[in-house]
């Protein structure tokens, strides 16, 4: 696979500059001032590196978060971003790093040392390439979810179907025993005077009997008929959704028998209260899982784009945009990808809960959070049993 790579910056000779040196080694570099431009080489050559080469740290942040919200393909493509930056700039660069915004930084402006970034490119590339290989984990995962979801469909639709099935043969019963009665009725309502100038009844018995004949004979065998030919399609119906039953059941068992993803369960916390969220690392530390956290949604969608999460906890006032404006957007960039959100907040109004589950949470938690009931809760969307501390300390963790 021929990986290609996007240089990006705000002045034009920085990426040019970084293409030359680049371009010695890797034969798809595209460099630009652009972010249109940017963006169209994303979504023509979907690059597994991005070289951000920007005057200041904040202009980079804006530009890649750019490319994020107006890119189709950078939200699934598996990539990882260089930060080039001047040496008074380090400190920002280390932070976002940290902040999970860029996965590198170099010090390297004026570009002196070519070999170091040709390393940190390769360095990227190999990691890029690690996570396609990570994502086919999730992608099991959501196919065994897809799976399970239609099975669930499908079973509705039989049982619905057996019901409808019972409900014809009942309906056409009752429907050949109502026409009989009504012409047997008849007989006896051509005999009153107010039809005579219609029909000479001369024994209403004989006429009954013969009309009774009739509907028994001709009519109830017609809408018996009718009926037989609706419970056959209807049955006809059900053996093709059992059919499709059968072969998602199959589906559902092969995927079981993939081998599972090595380690921890991973955990997105979108926590904009530090104290907080320095709480829920705490916790979520102490059983054994792997965190990341962050303090607003457009980092969250960042941290989305670039690694694989089982699960997000989200909280729902924050700065920027707030937790079900974050969950929309990660829908809307993953769809069925996004992993369960379990949104939490001190607002437990109705509206604010339809909303949360109308973006795409999967549940709801008010706080102060109960610490037995978040790791129920999580437990029950991993699909895995609630995890023990895996420390006994002295303090009790988590409010």
């Amino acid at each position: 696979m021929q990986e290609s790579i996007l240089v990006i910056g705000d002045h034009e000779s920085a990426p040019q500059e970084v293409m030359k040196a680049v371009a010695e080694v890797y034969a798809s570099v595209f460099s630009t001032t652009s972010l249109p431009e940017g963006i169209s080489f994303i979504e023509k050559e979907e690059p597994s590196v991005v070289v951000l080469t920007f005057q200041q740290v904040e202009a980079a942040e804006r530009a890649y978060l750019t490319l994020y919200r107006l890119s189709t393909k950078i939200h699934q493509l598996p990539h990882r971003t260089i930060l080039l930056c001047a040496a008074a700039d380090a400190p920002k660069a280390y932070d976002r790093c940290l902040q999970n915004i860029f996965d590198d930084y170099l010090v390297d402006k004026p570009l002196q040392d070519g070999h170091r970034l040709l390393w940190a490119i390769h360095q990227a590339i190999s990691a890029a390439h690690e996570r396609r290989m990570e994502g086919g984990s999730g992608a099991t995962r959501q196919a065994l979810t897809t799976v399970e979801q239609a099975l669930i469909v499908v079973e509705h639709a039989l049982r619905d179907g057996e019901g409808l099935r019972d409900d014809s043969i009942k309906i056409h019963e009752l429907l050949g025993e109502e026409m009989e009665a009504k012409f047997v009725g008849l007989a006896s309502l051509l005999g009153k005077p107010e039809y005579a100038d219609v029909a000479v009844v001369k024994d209403e018995r004989l006429l009954g009997d013969a009309l009774g004949k009739y509907a028994v004979d001709d009519i109830r065998s017609a809408v018996g008929r009718a009926g037989c030919e609706l419970g056959r399609r209807i049955v006809e119906w059900r053996d093709n959704v059992d059919t499709q039953r059968q072969t998602l059941d199959k589906s559902r068992q092969a995927l079981r028998r993939l081998p599972a993803r090595q380690g921890s369960p991973s955990i997105l916390v979108v926590e904009d209260n530090d104290e907080y969220r320095a709480t829920l690392i705490d916790m979520l530390g102490e059983r054994g899982y792997s965190v990341t956290a962050t303090g607003d949604g457009m980092r969250a969608l960042a941290l989305l784009n670039r690694r694989t999460f089982d699960l997000i906890l989200m909280d729902y006032q924050m700065p920027g945009i707030d937790g079900i404006e974050t969950i929309r957007l990660a829908t809307q960039a993953h769809g069925s990808g996004t992993p369960p959100v379990i949104m939490l907040t001190g607002f437990g109004t109705k509206g604010l809960v339809k909303a949360s589950l109308g973006a795409g949470a999967v549940d709801f938690i008010l706080k102060p959070v109960r610490t037995e009931l978040l790791f129920r809760k999580i437990a029950r969307r991993l699909g895995t049993p609630i995890v023990a501390k895996e420390v006994t300390s002295s303090q009790e963790g988590g409010p």
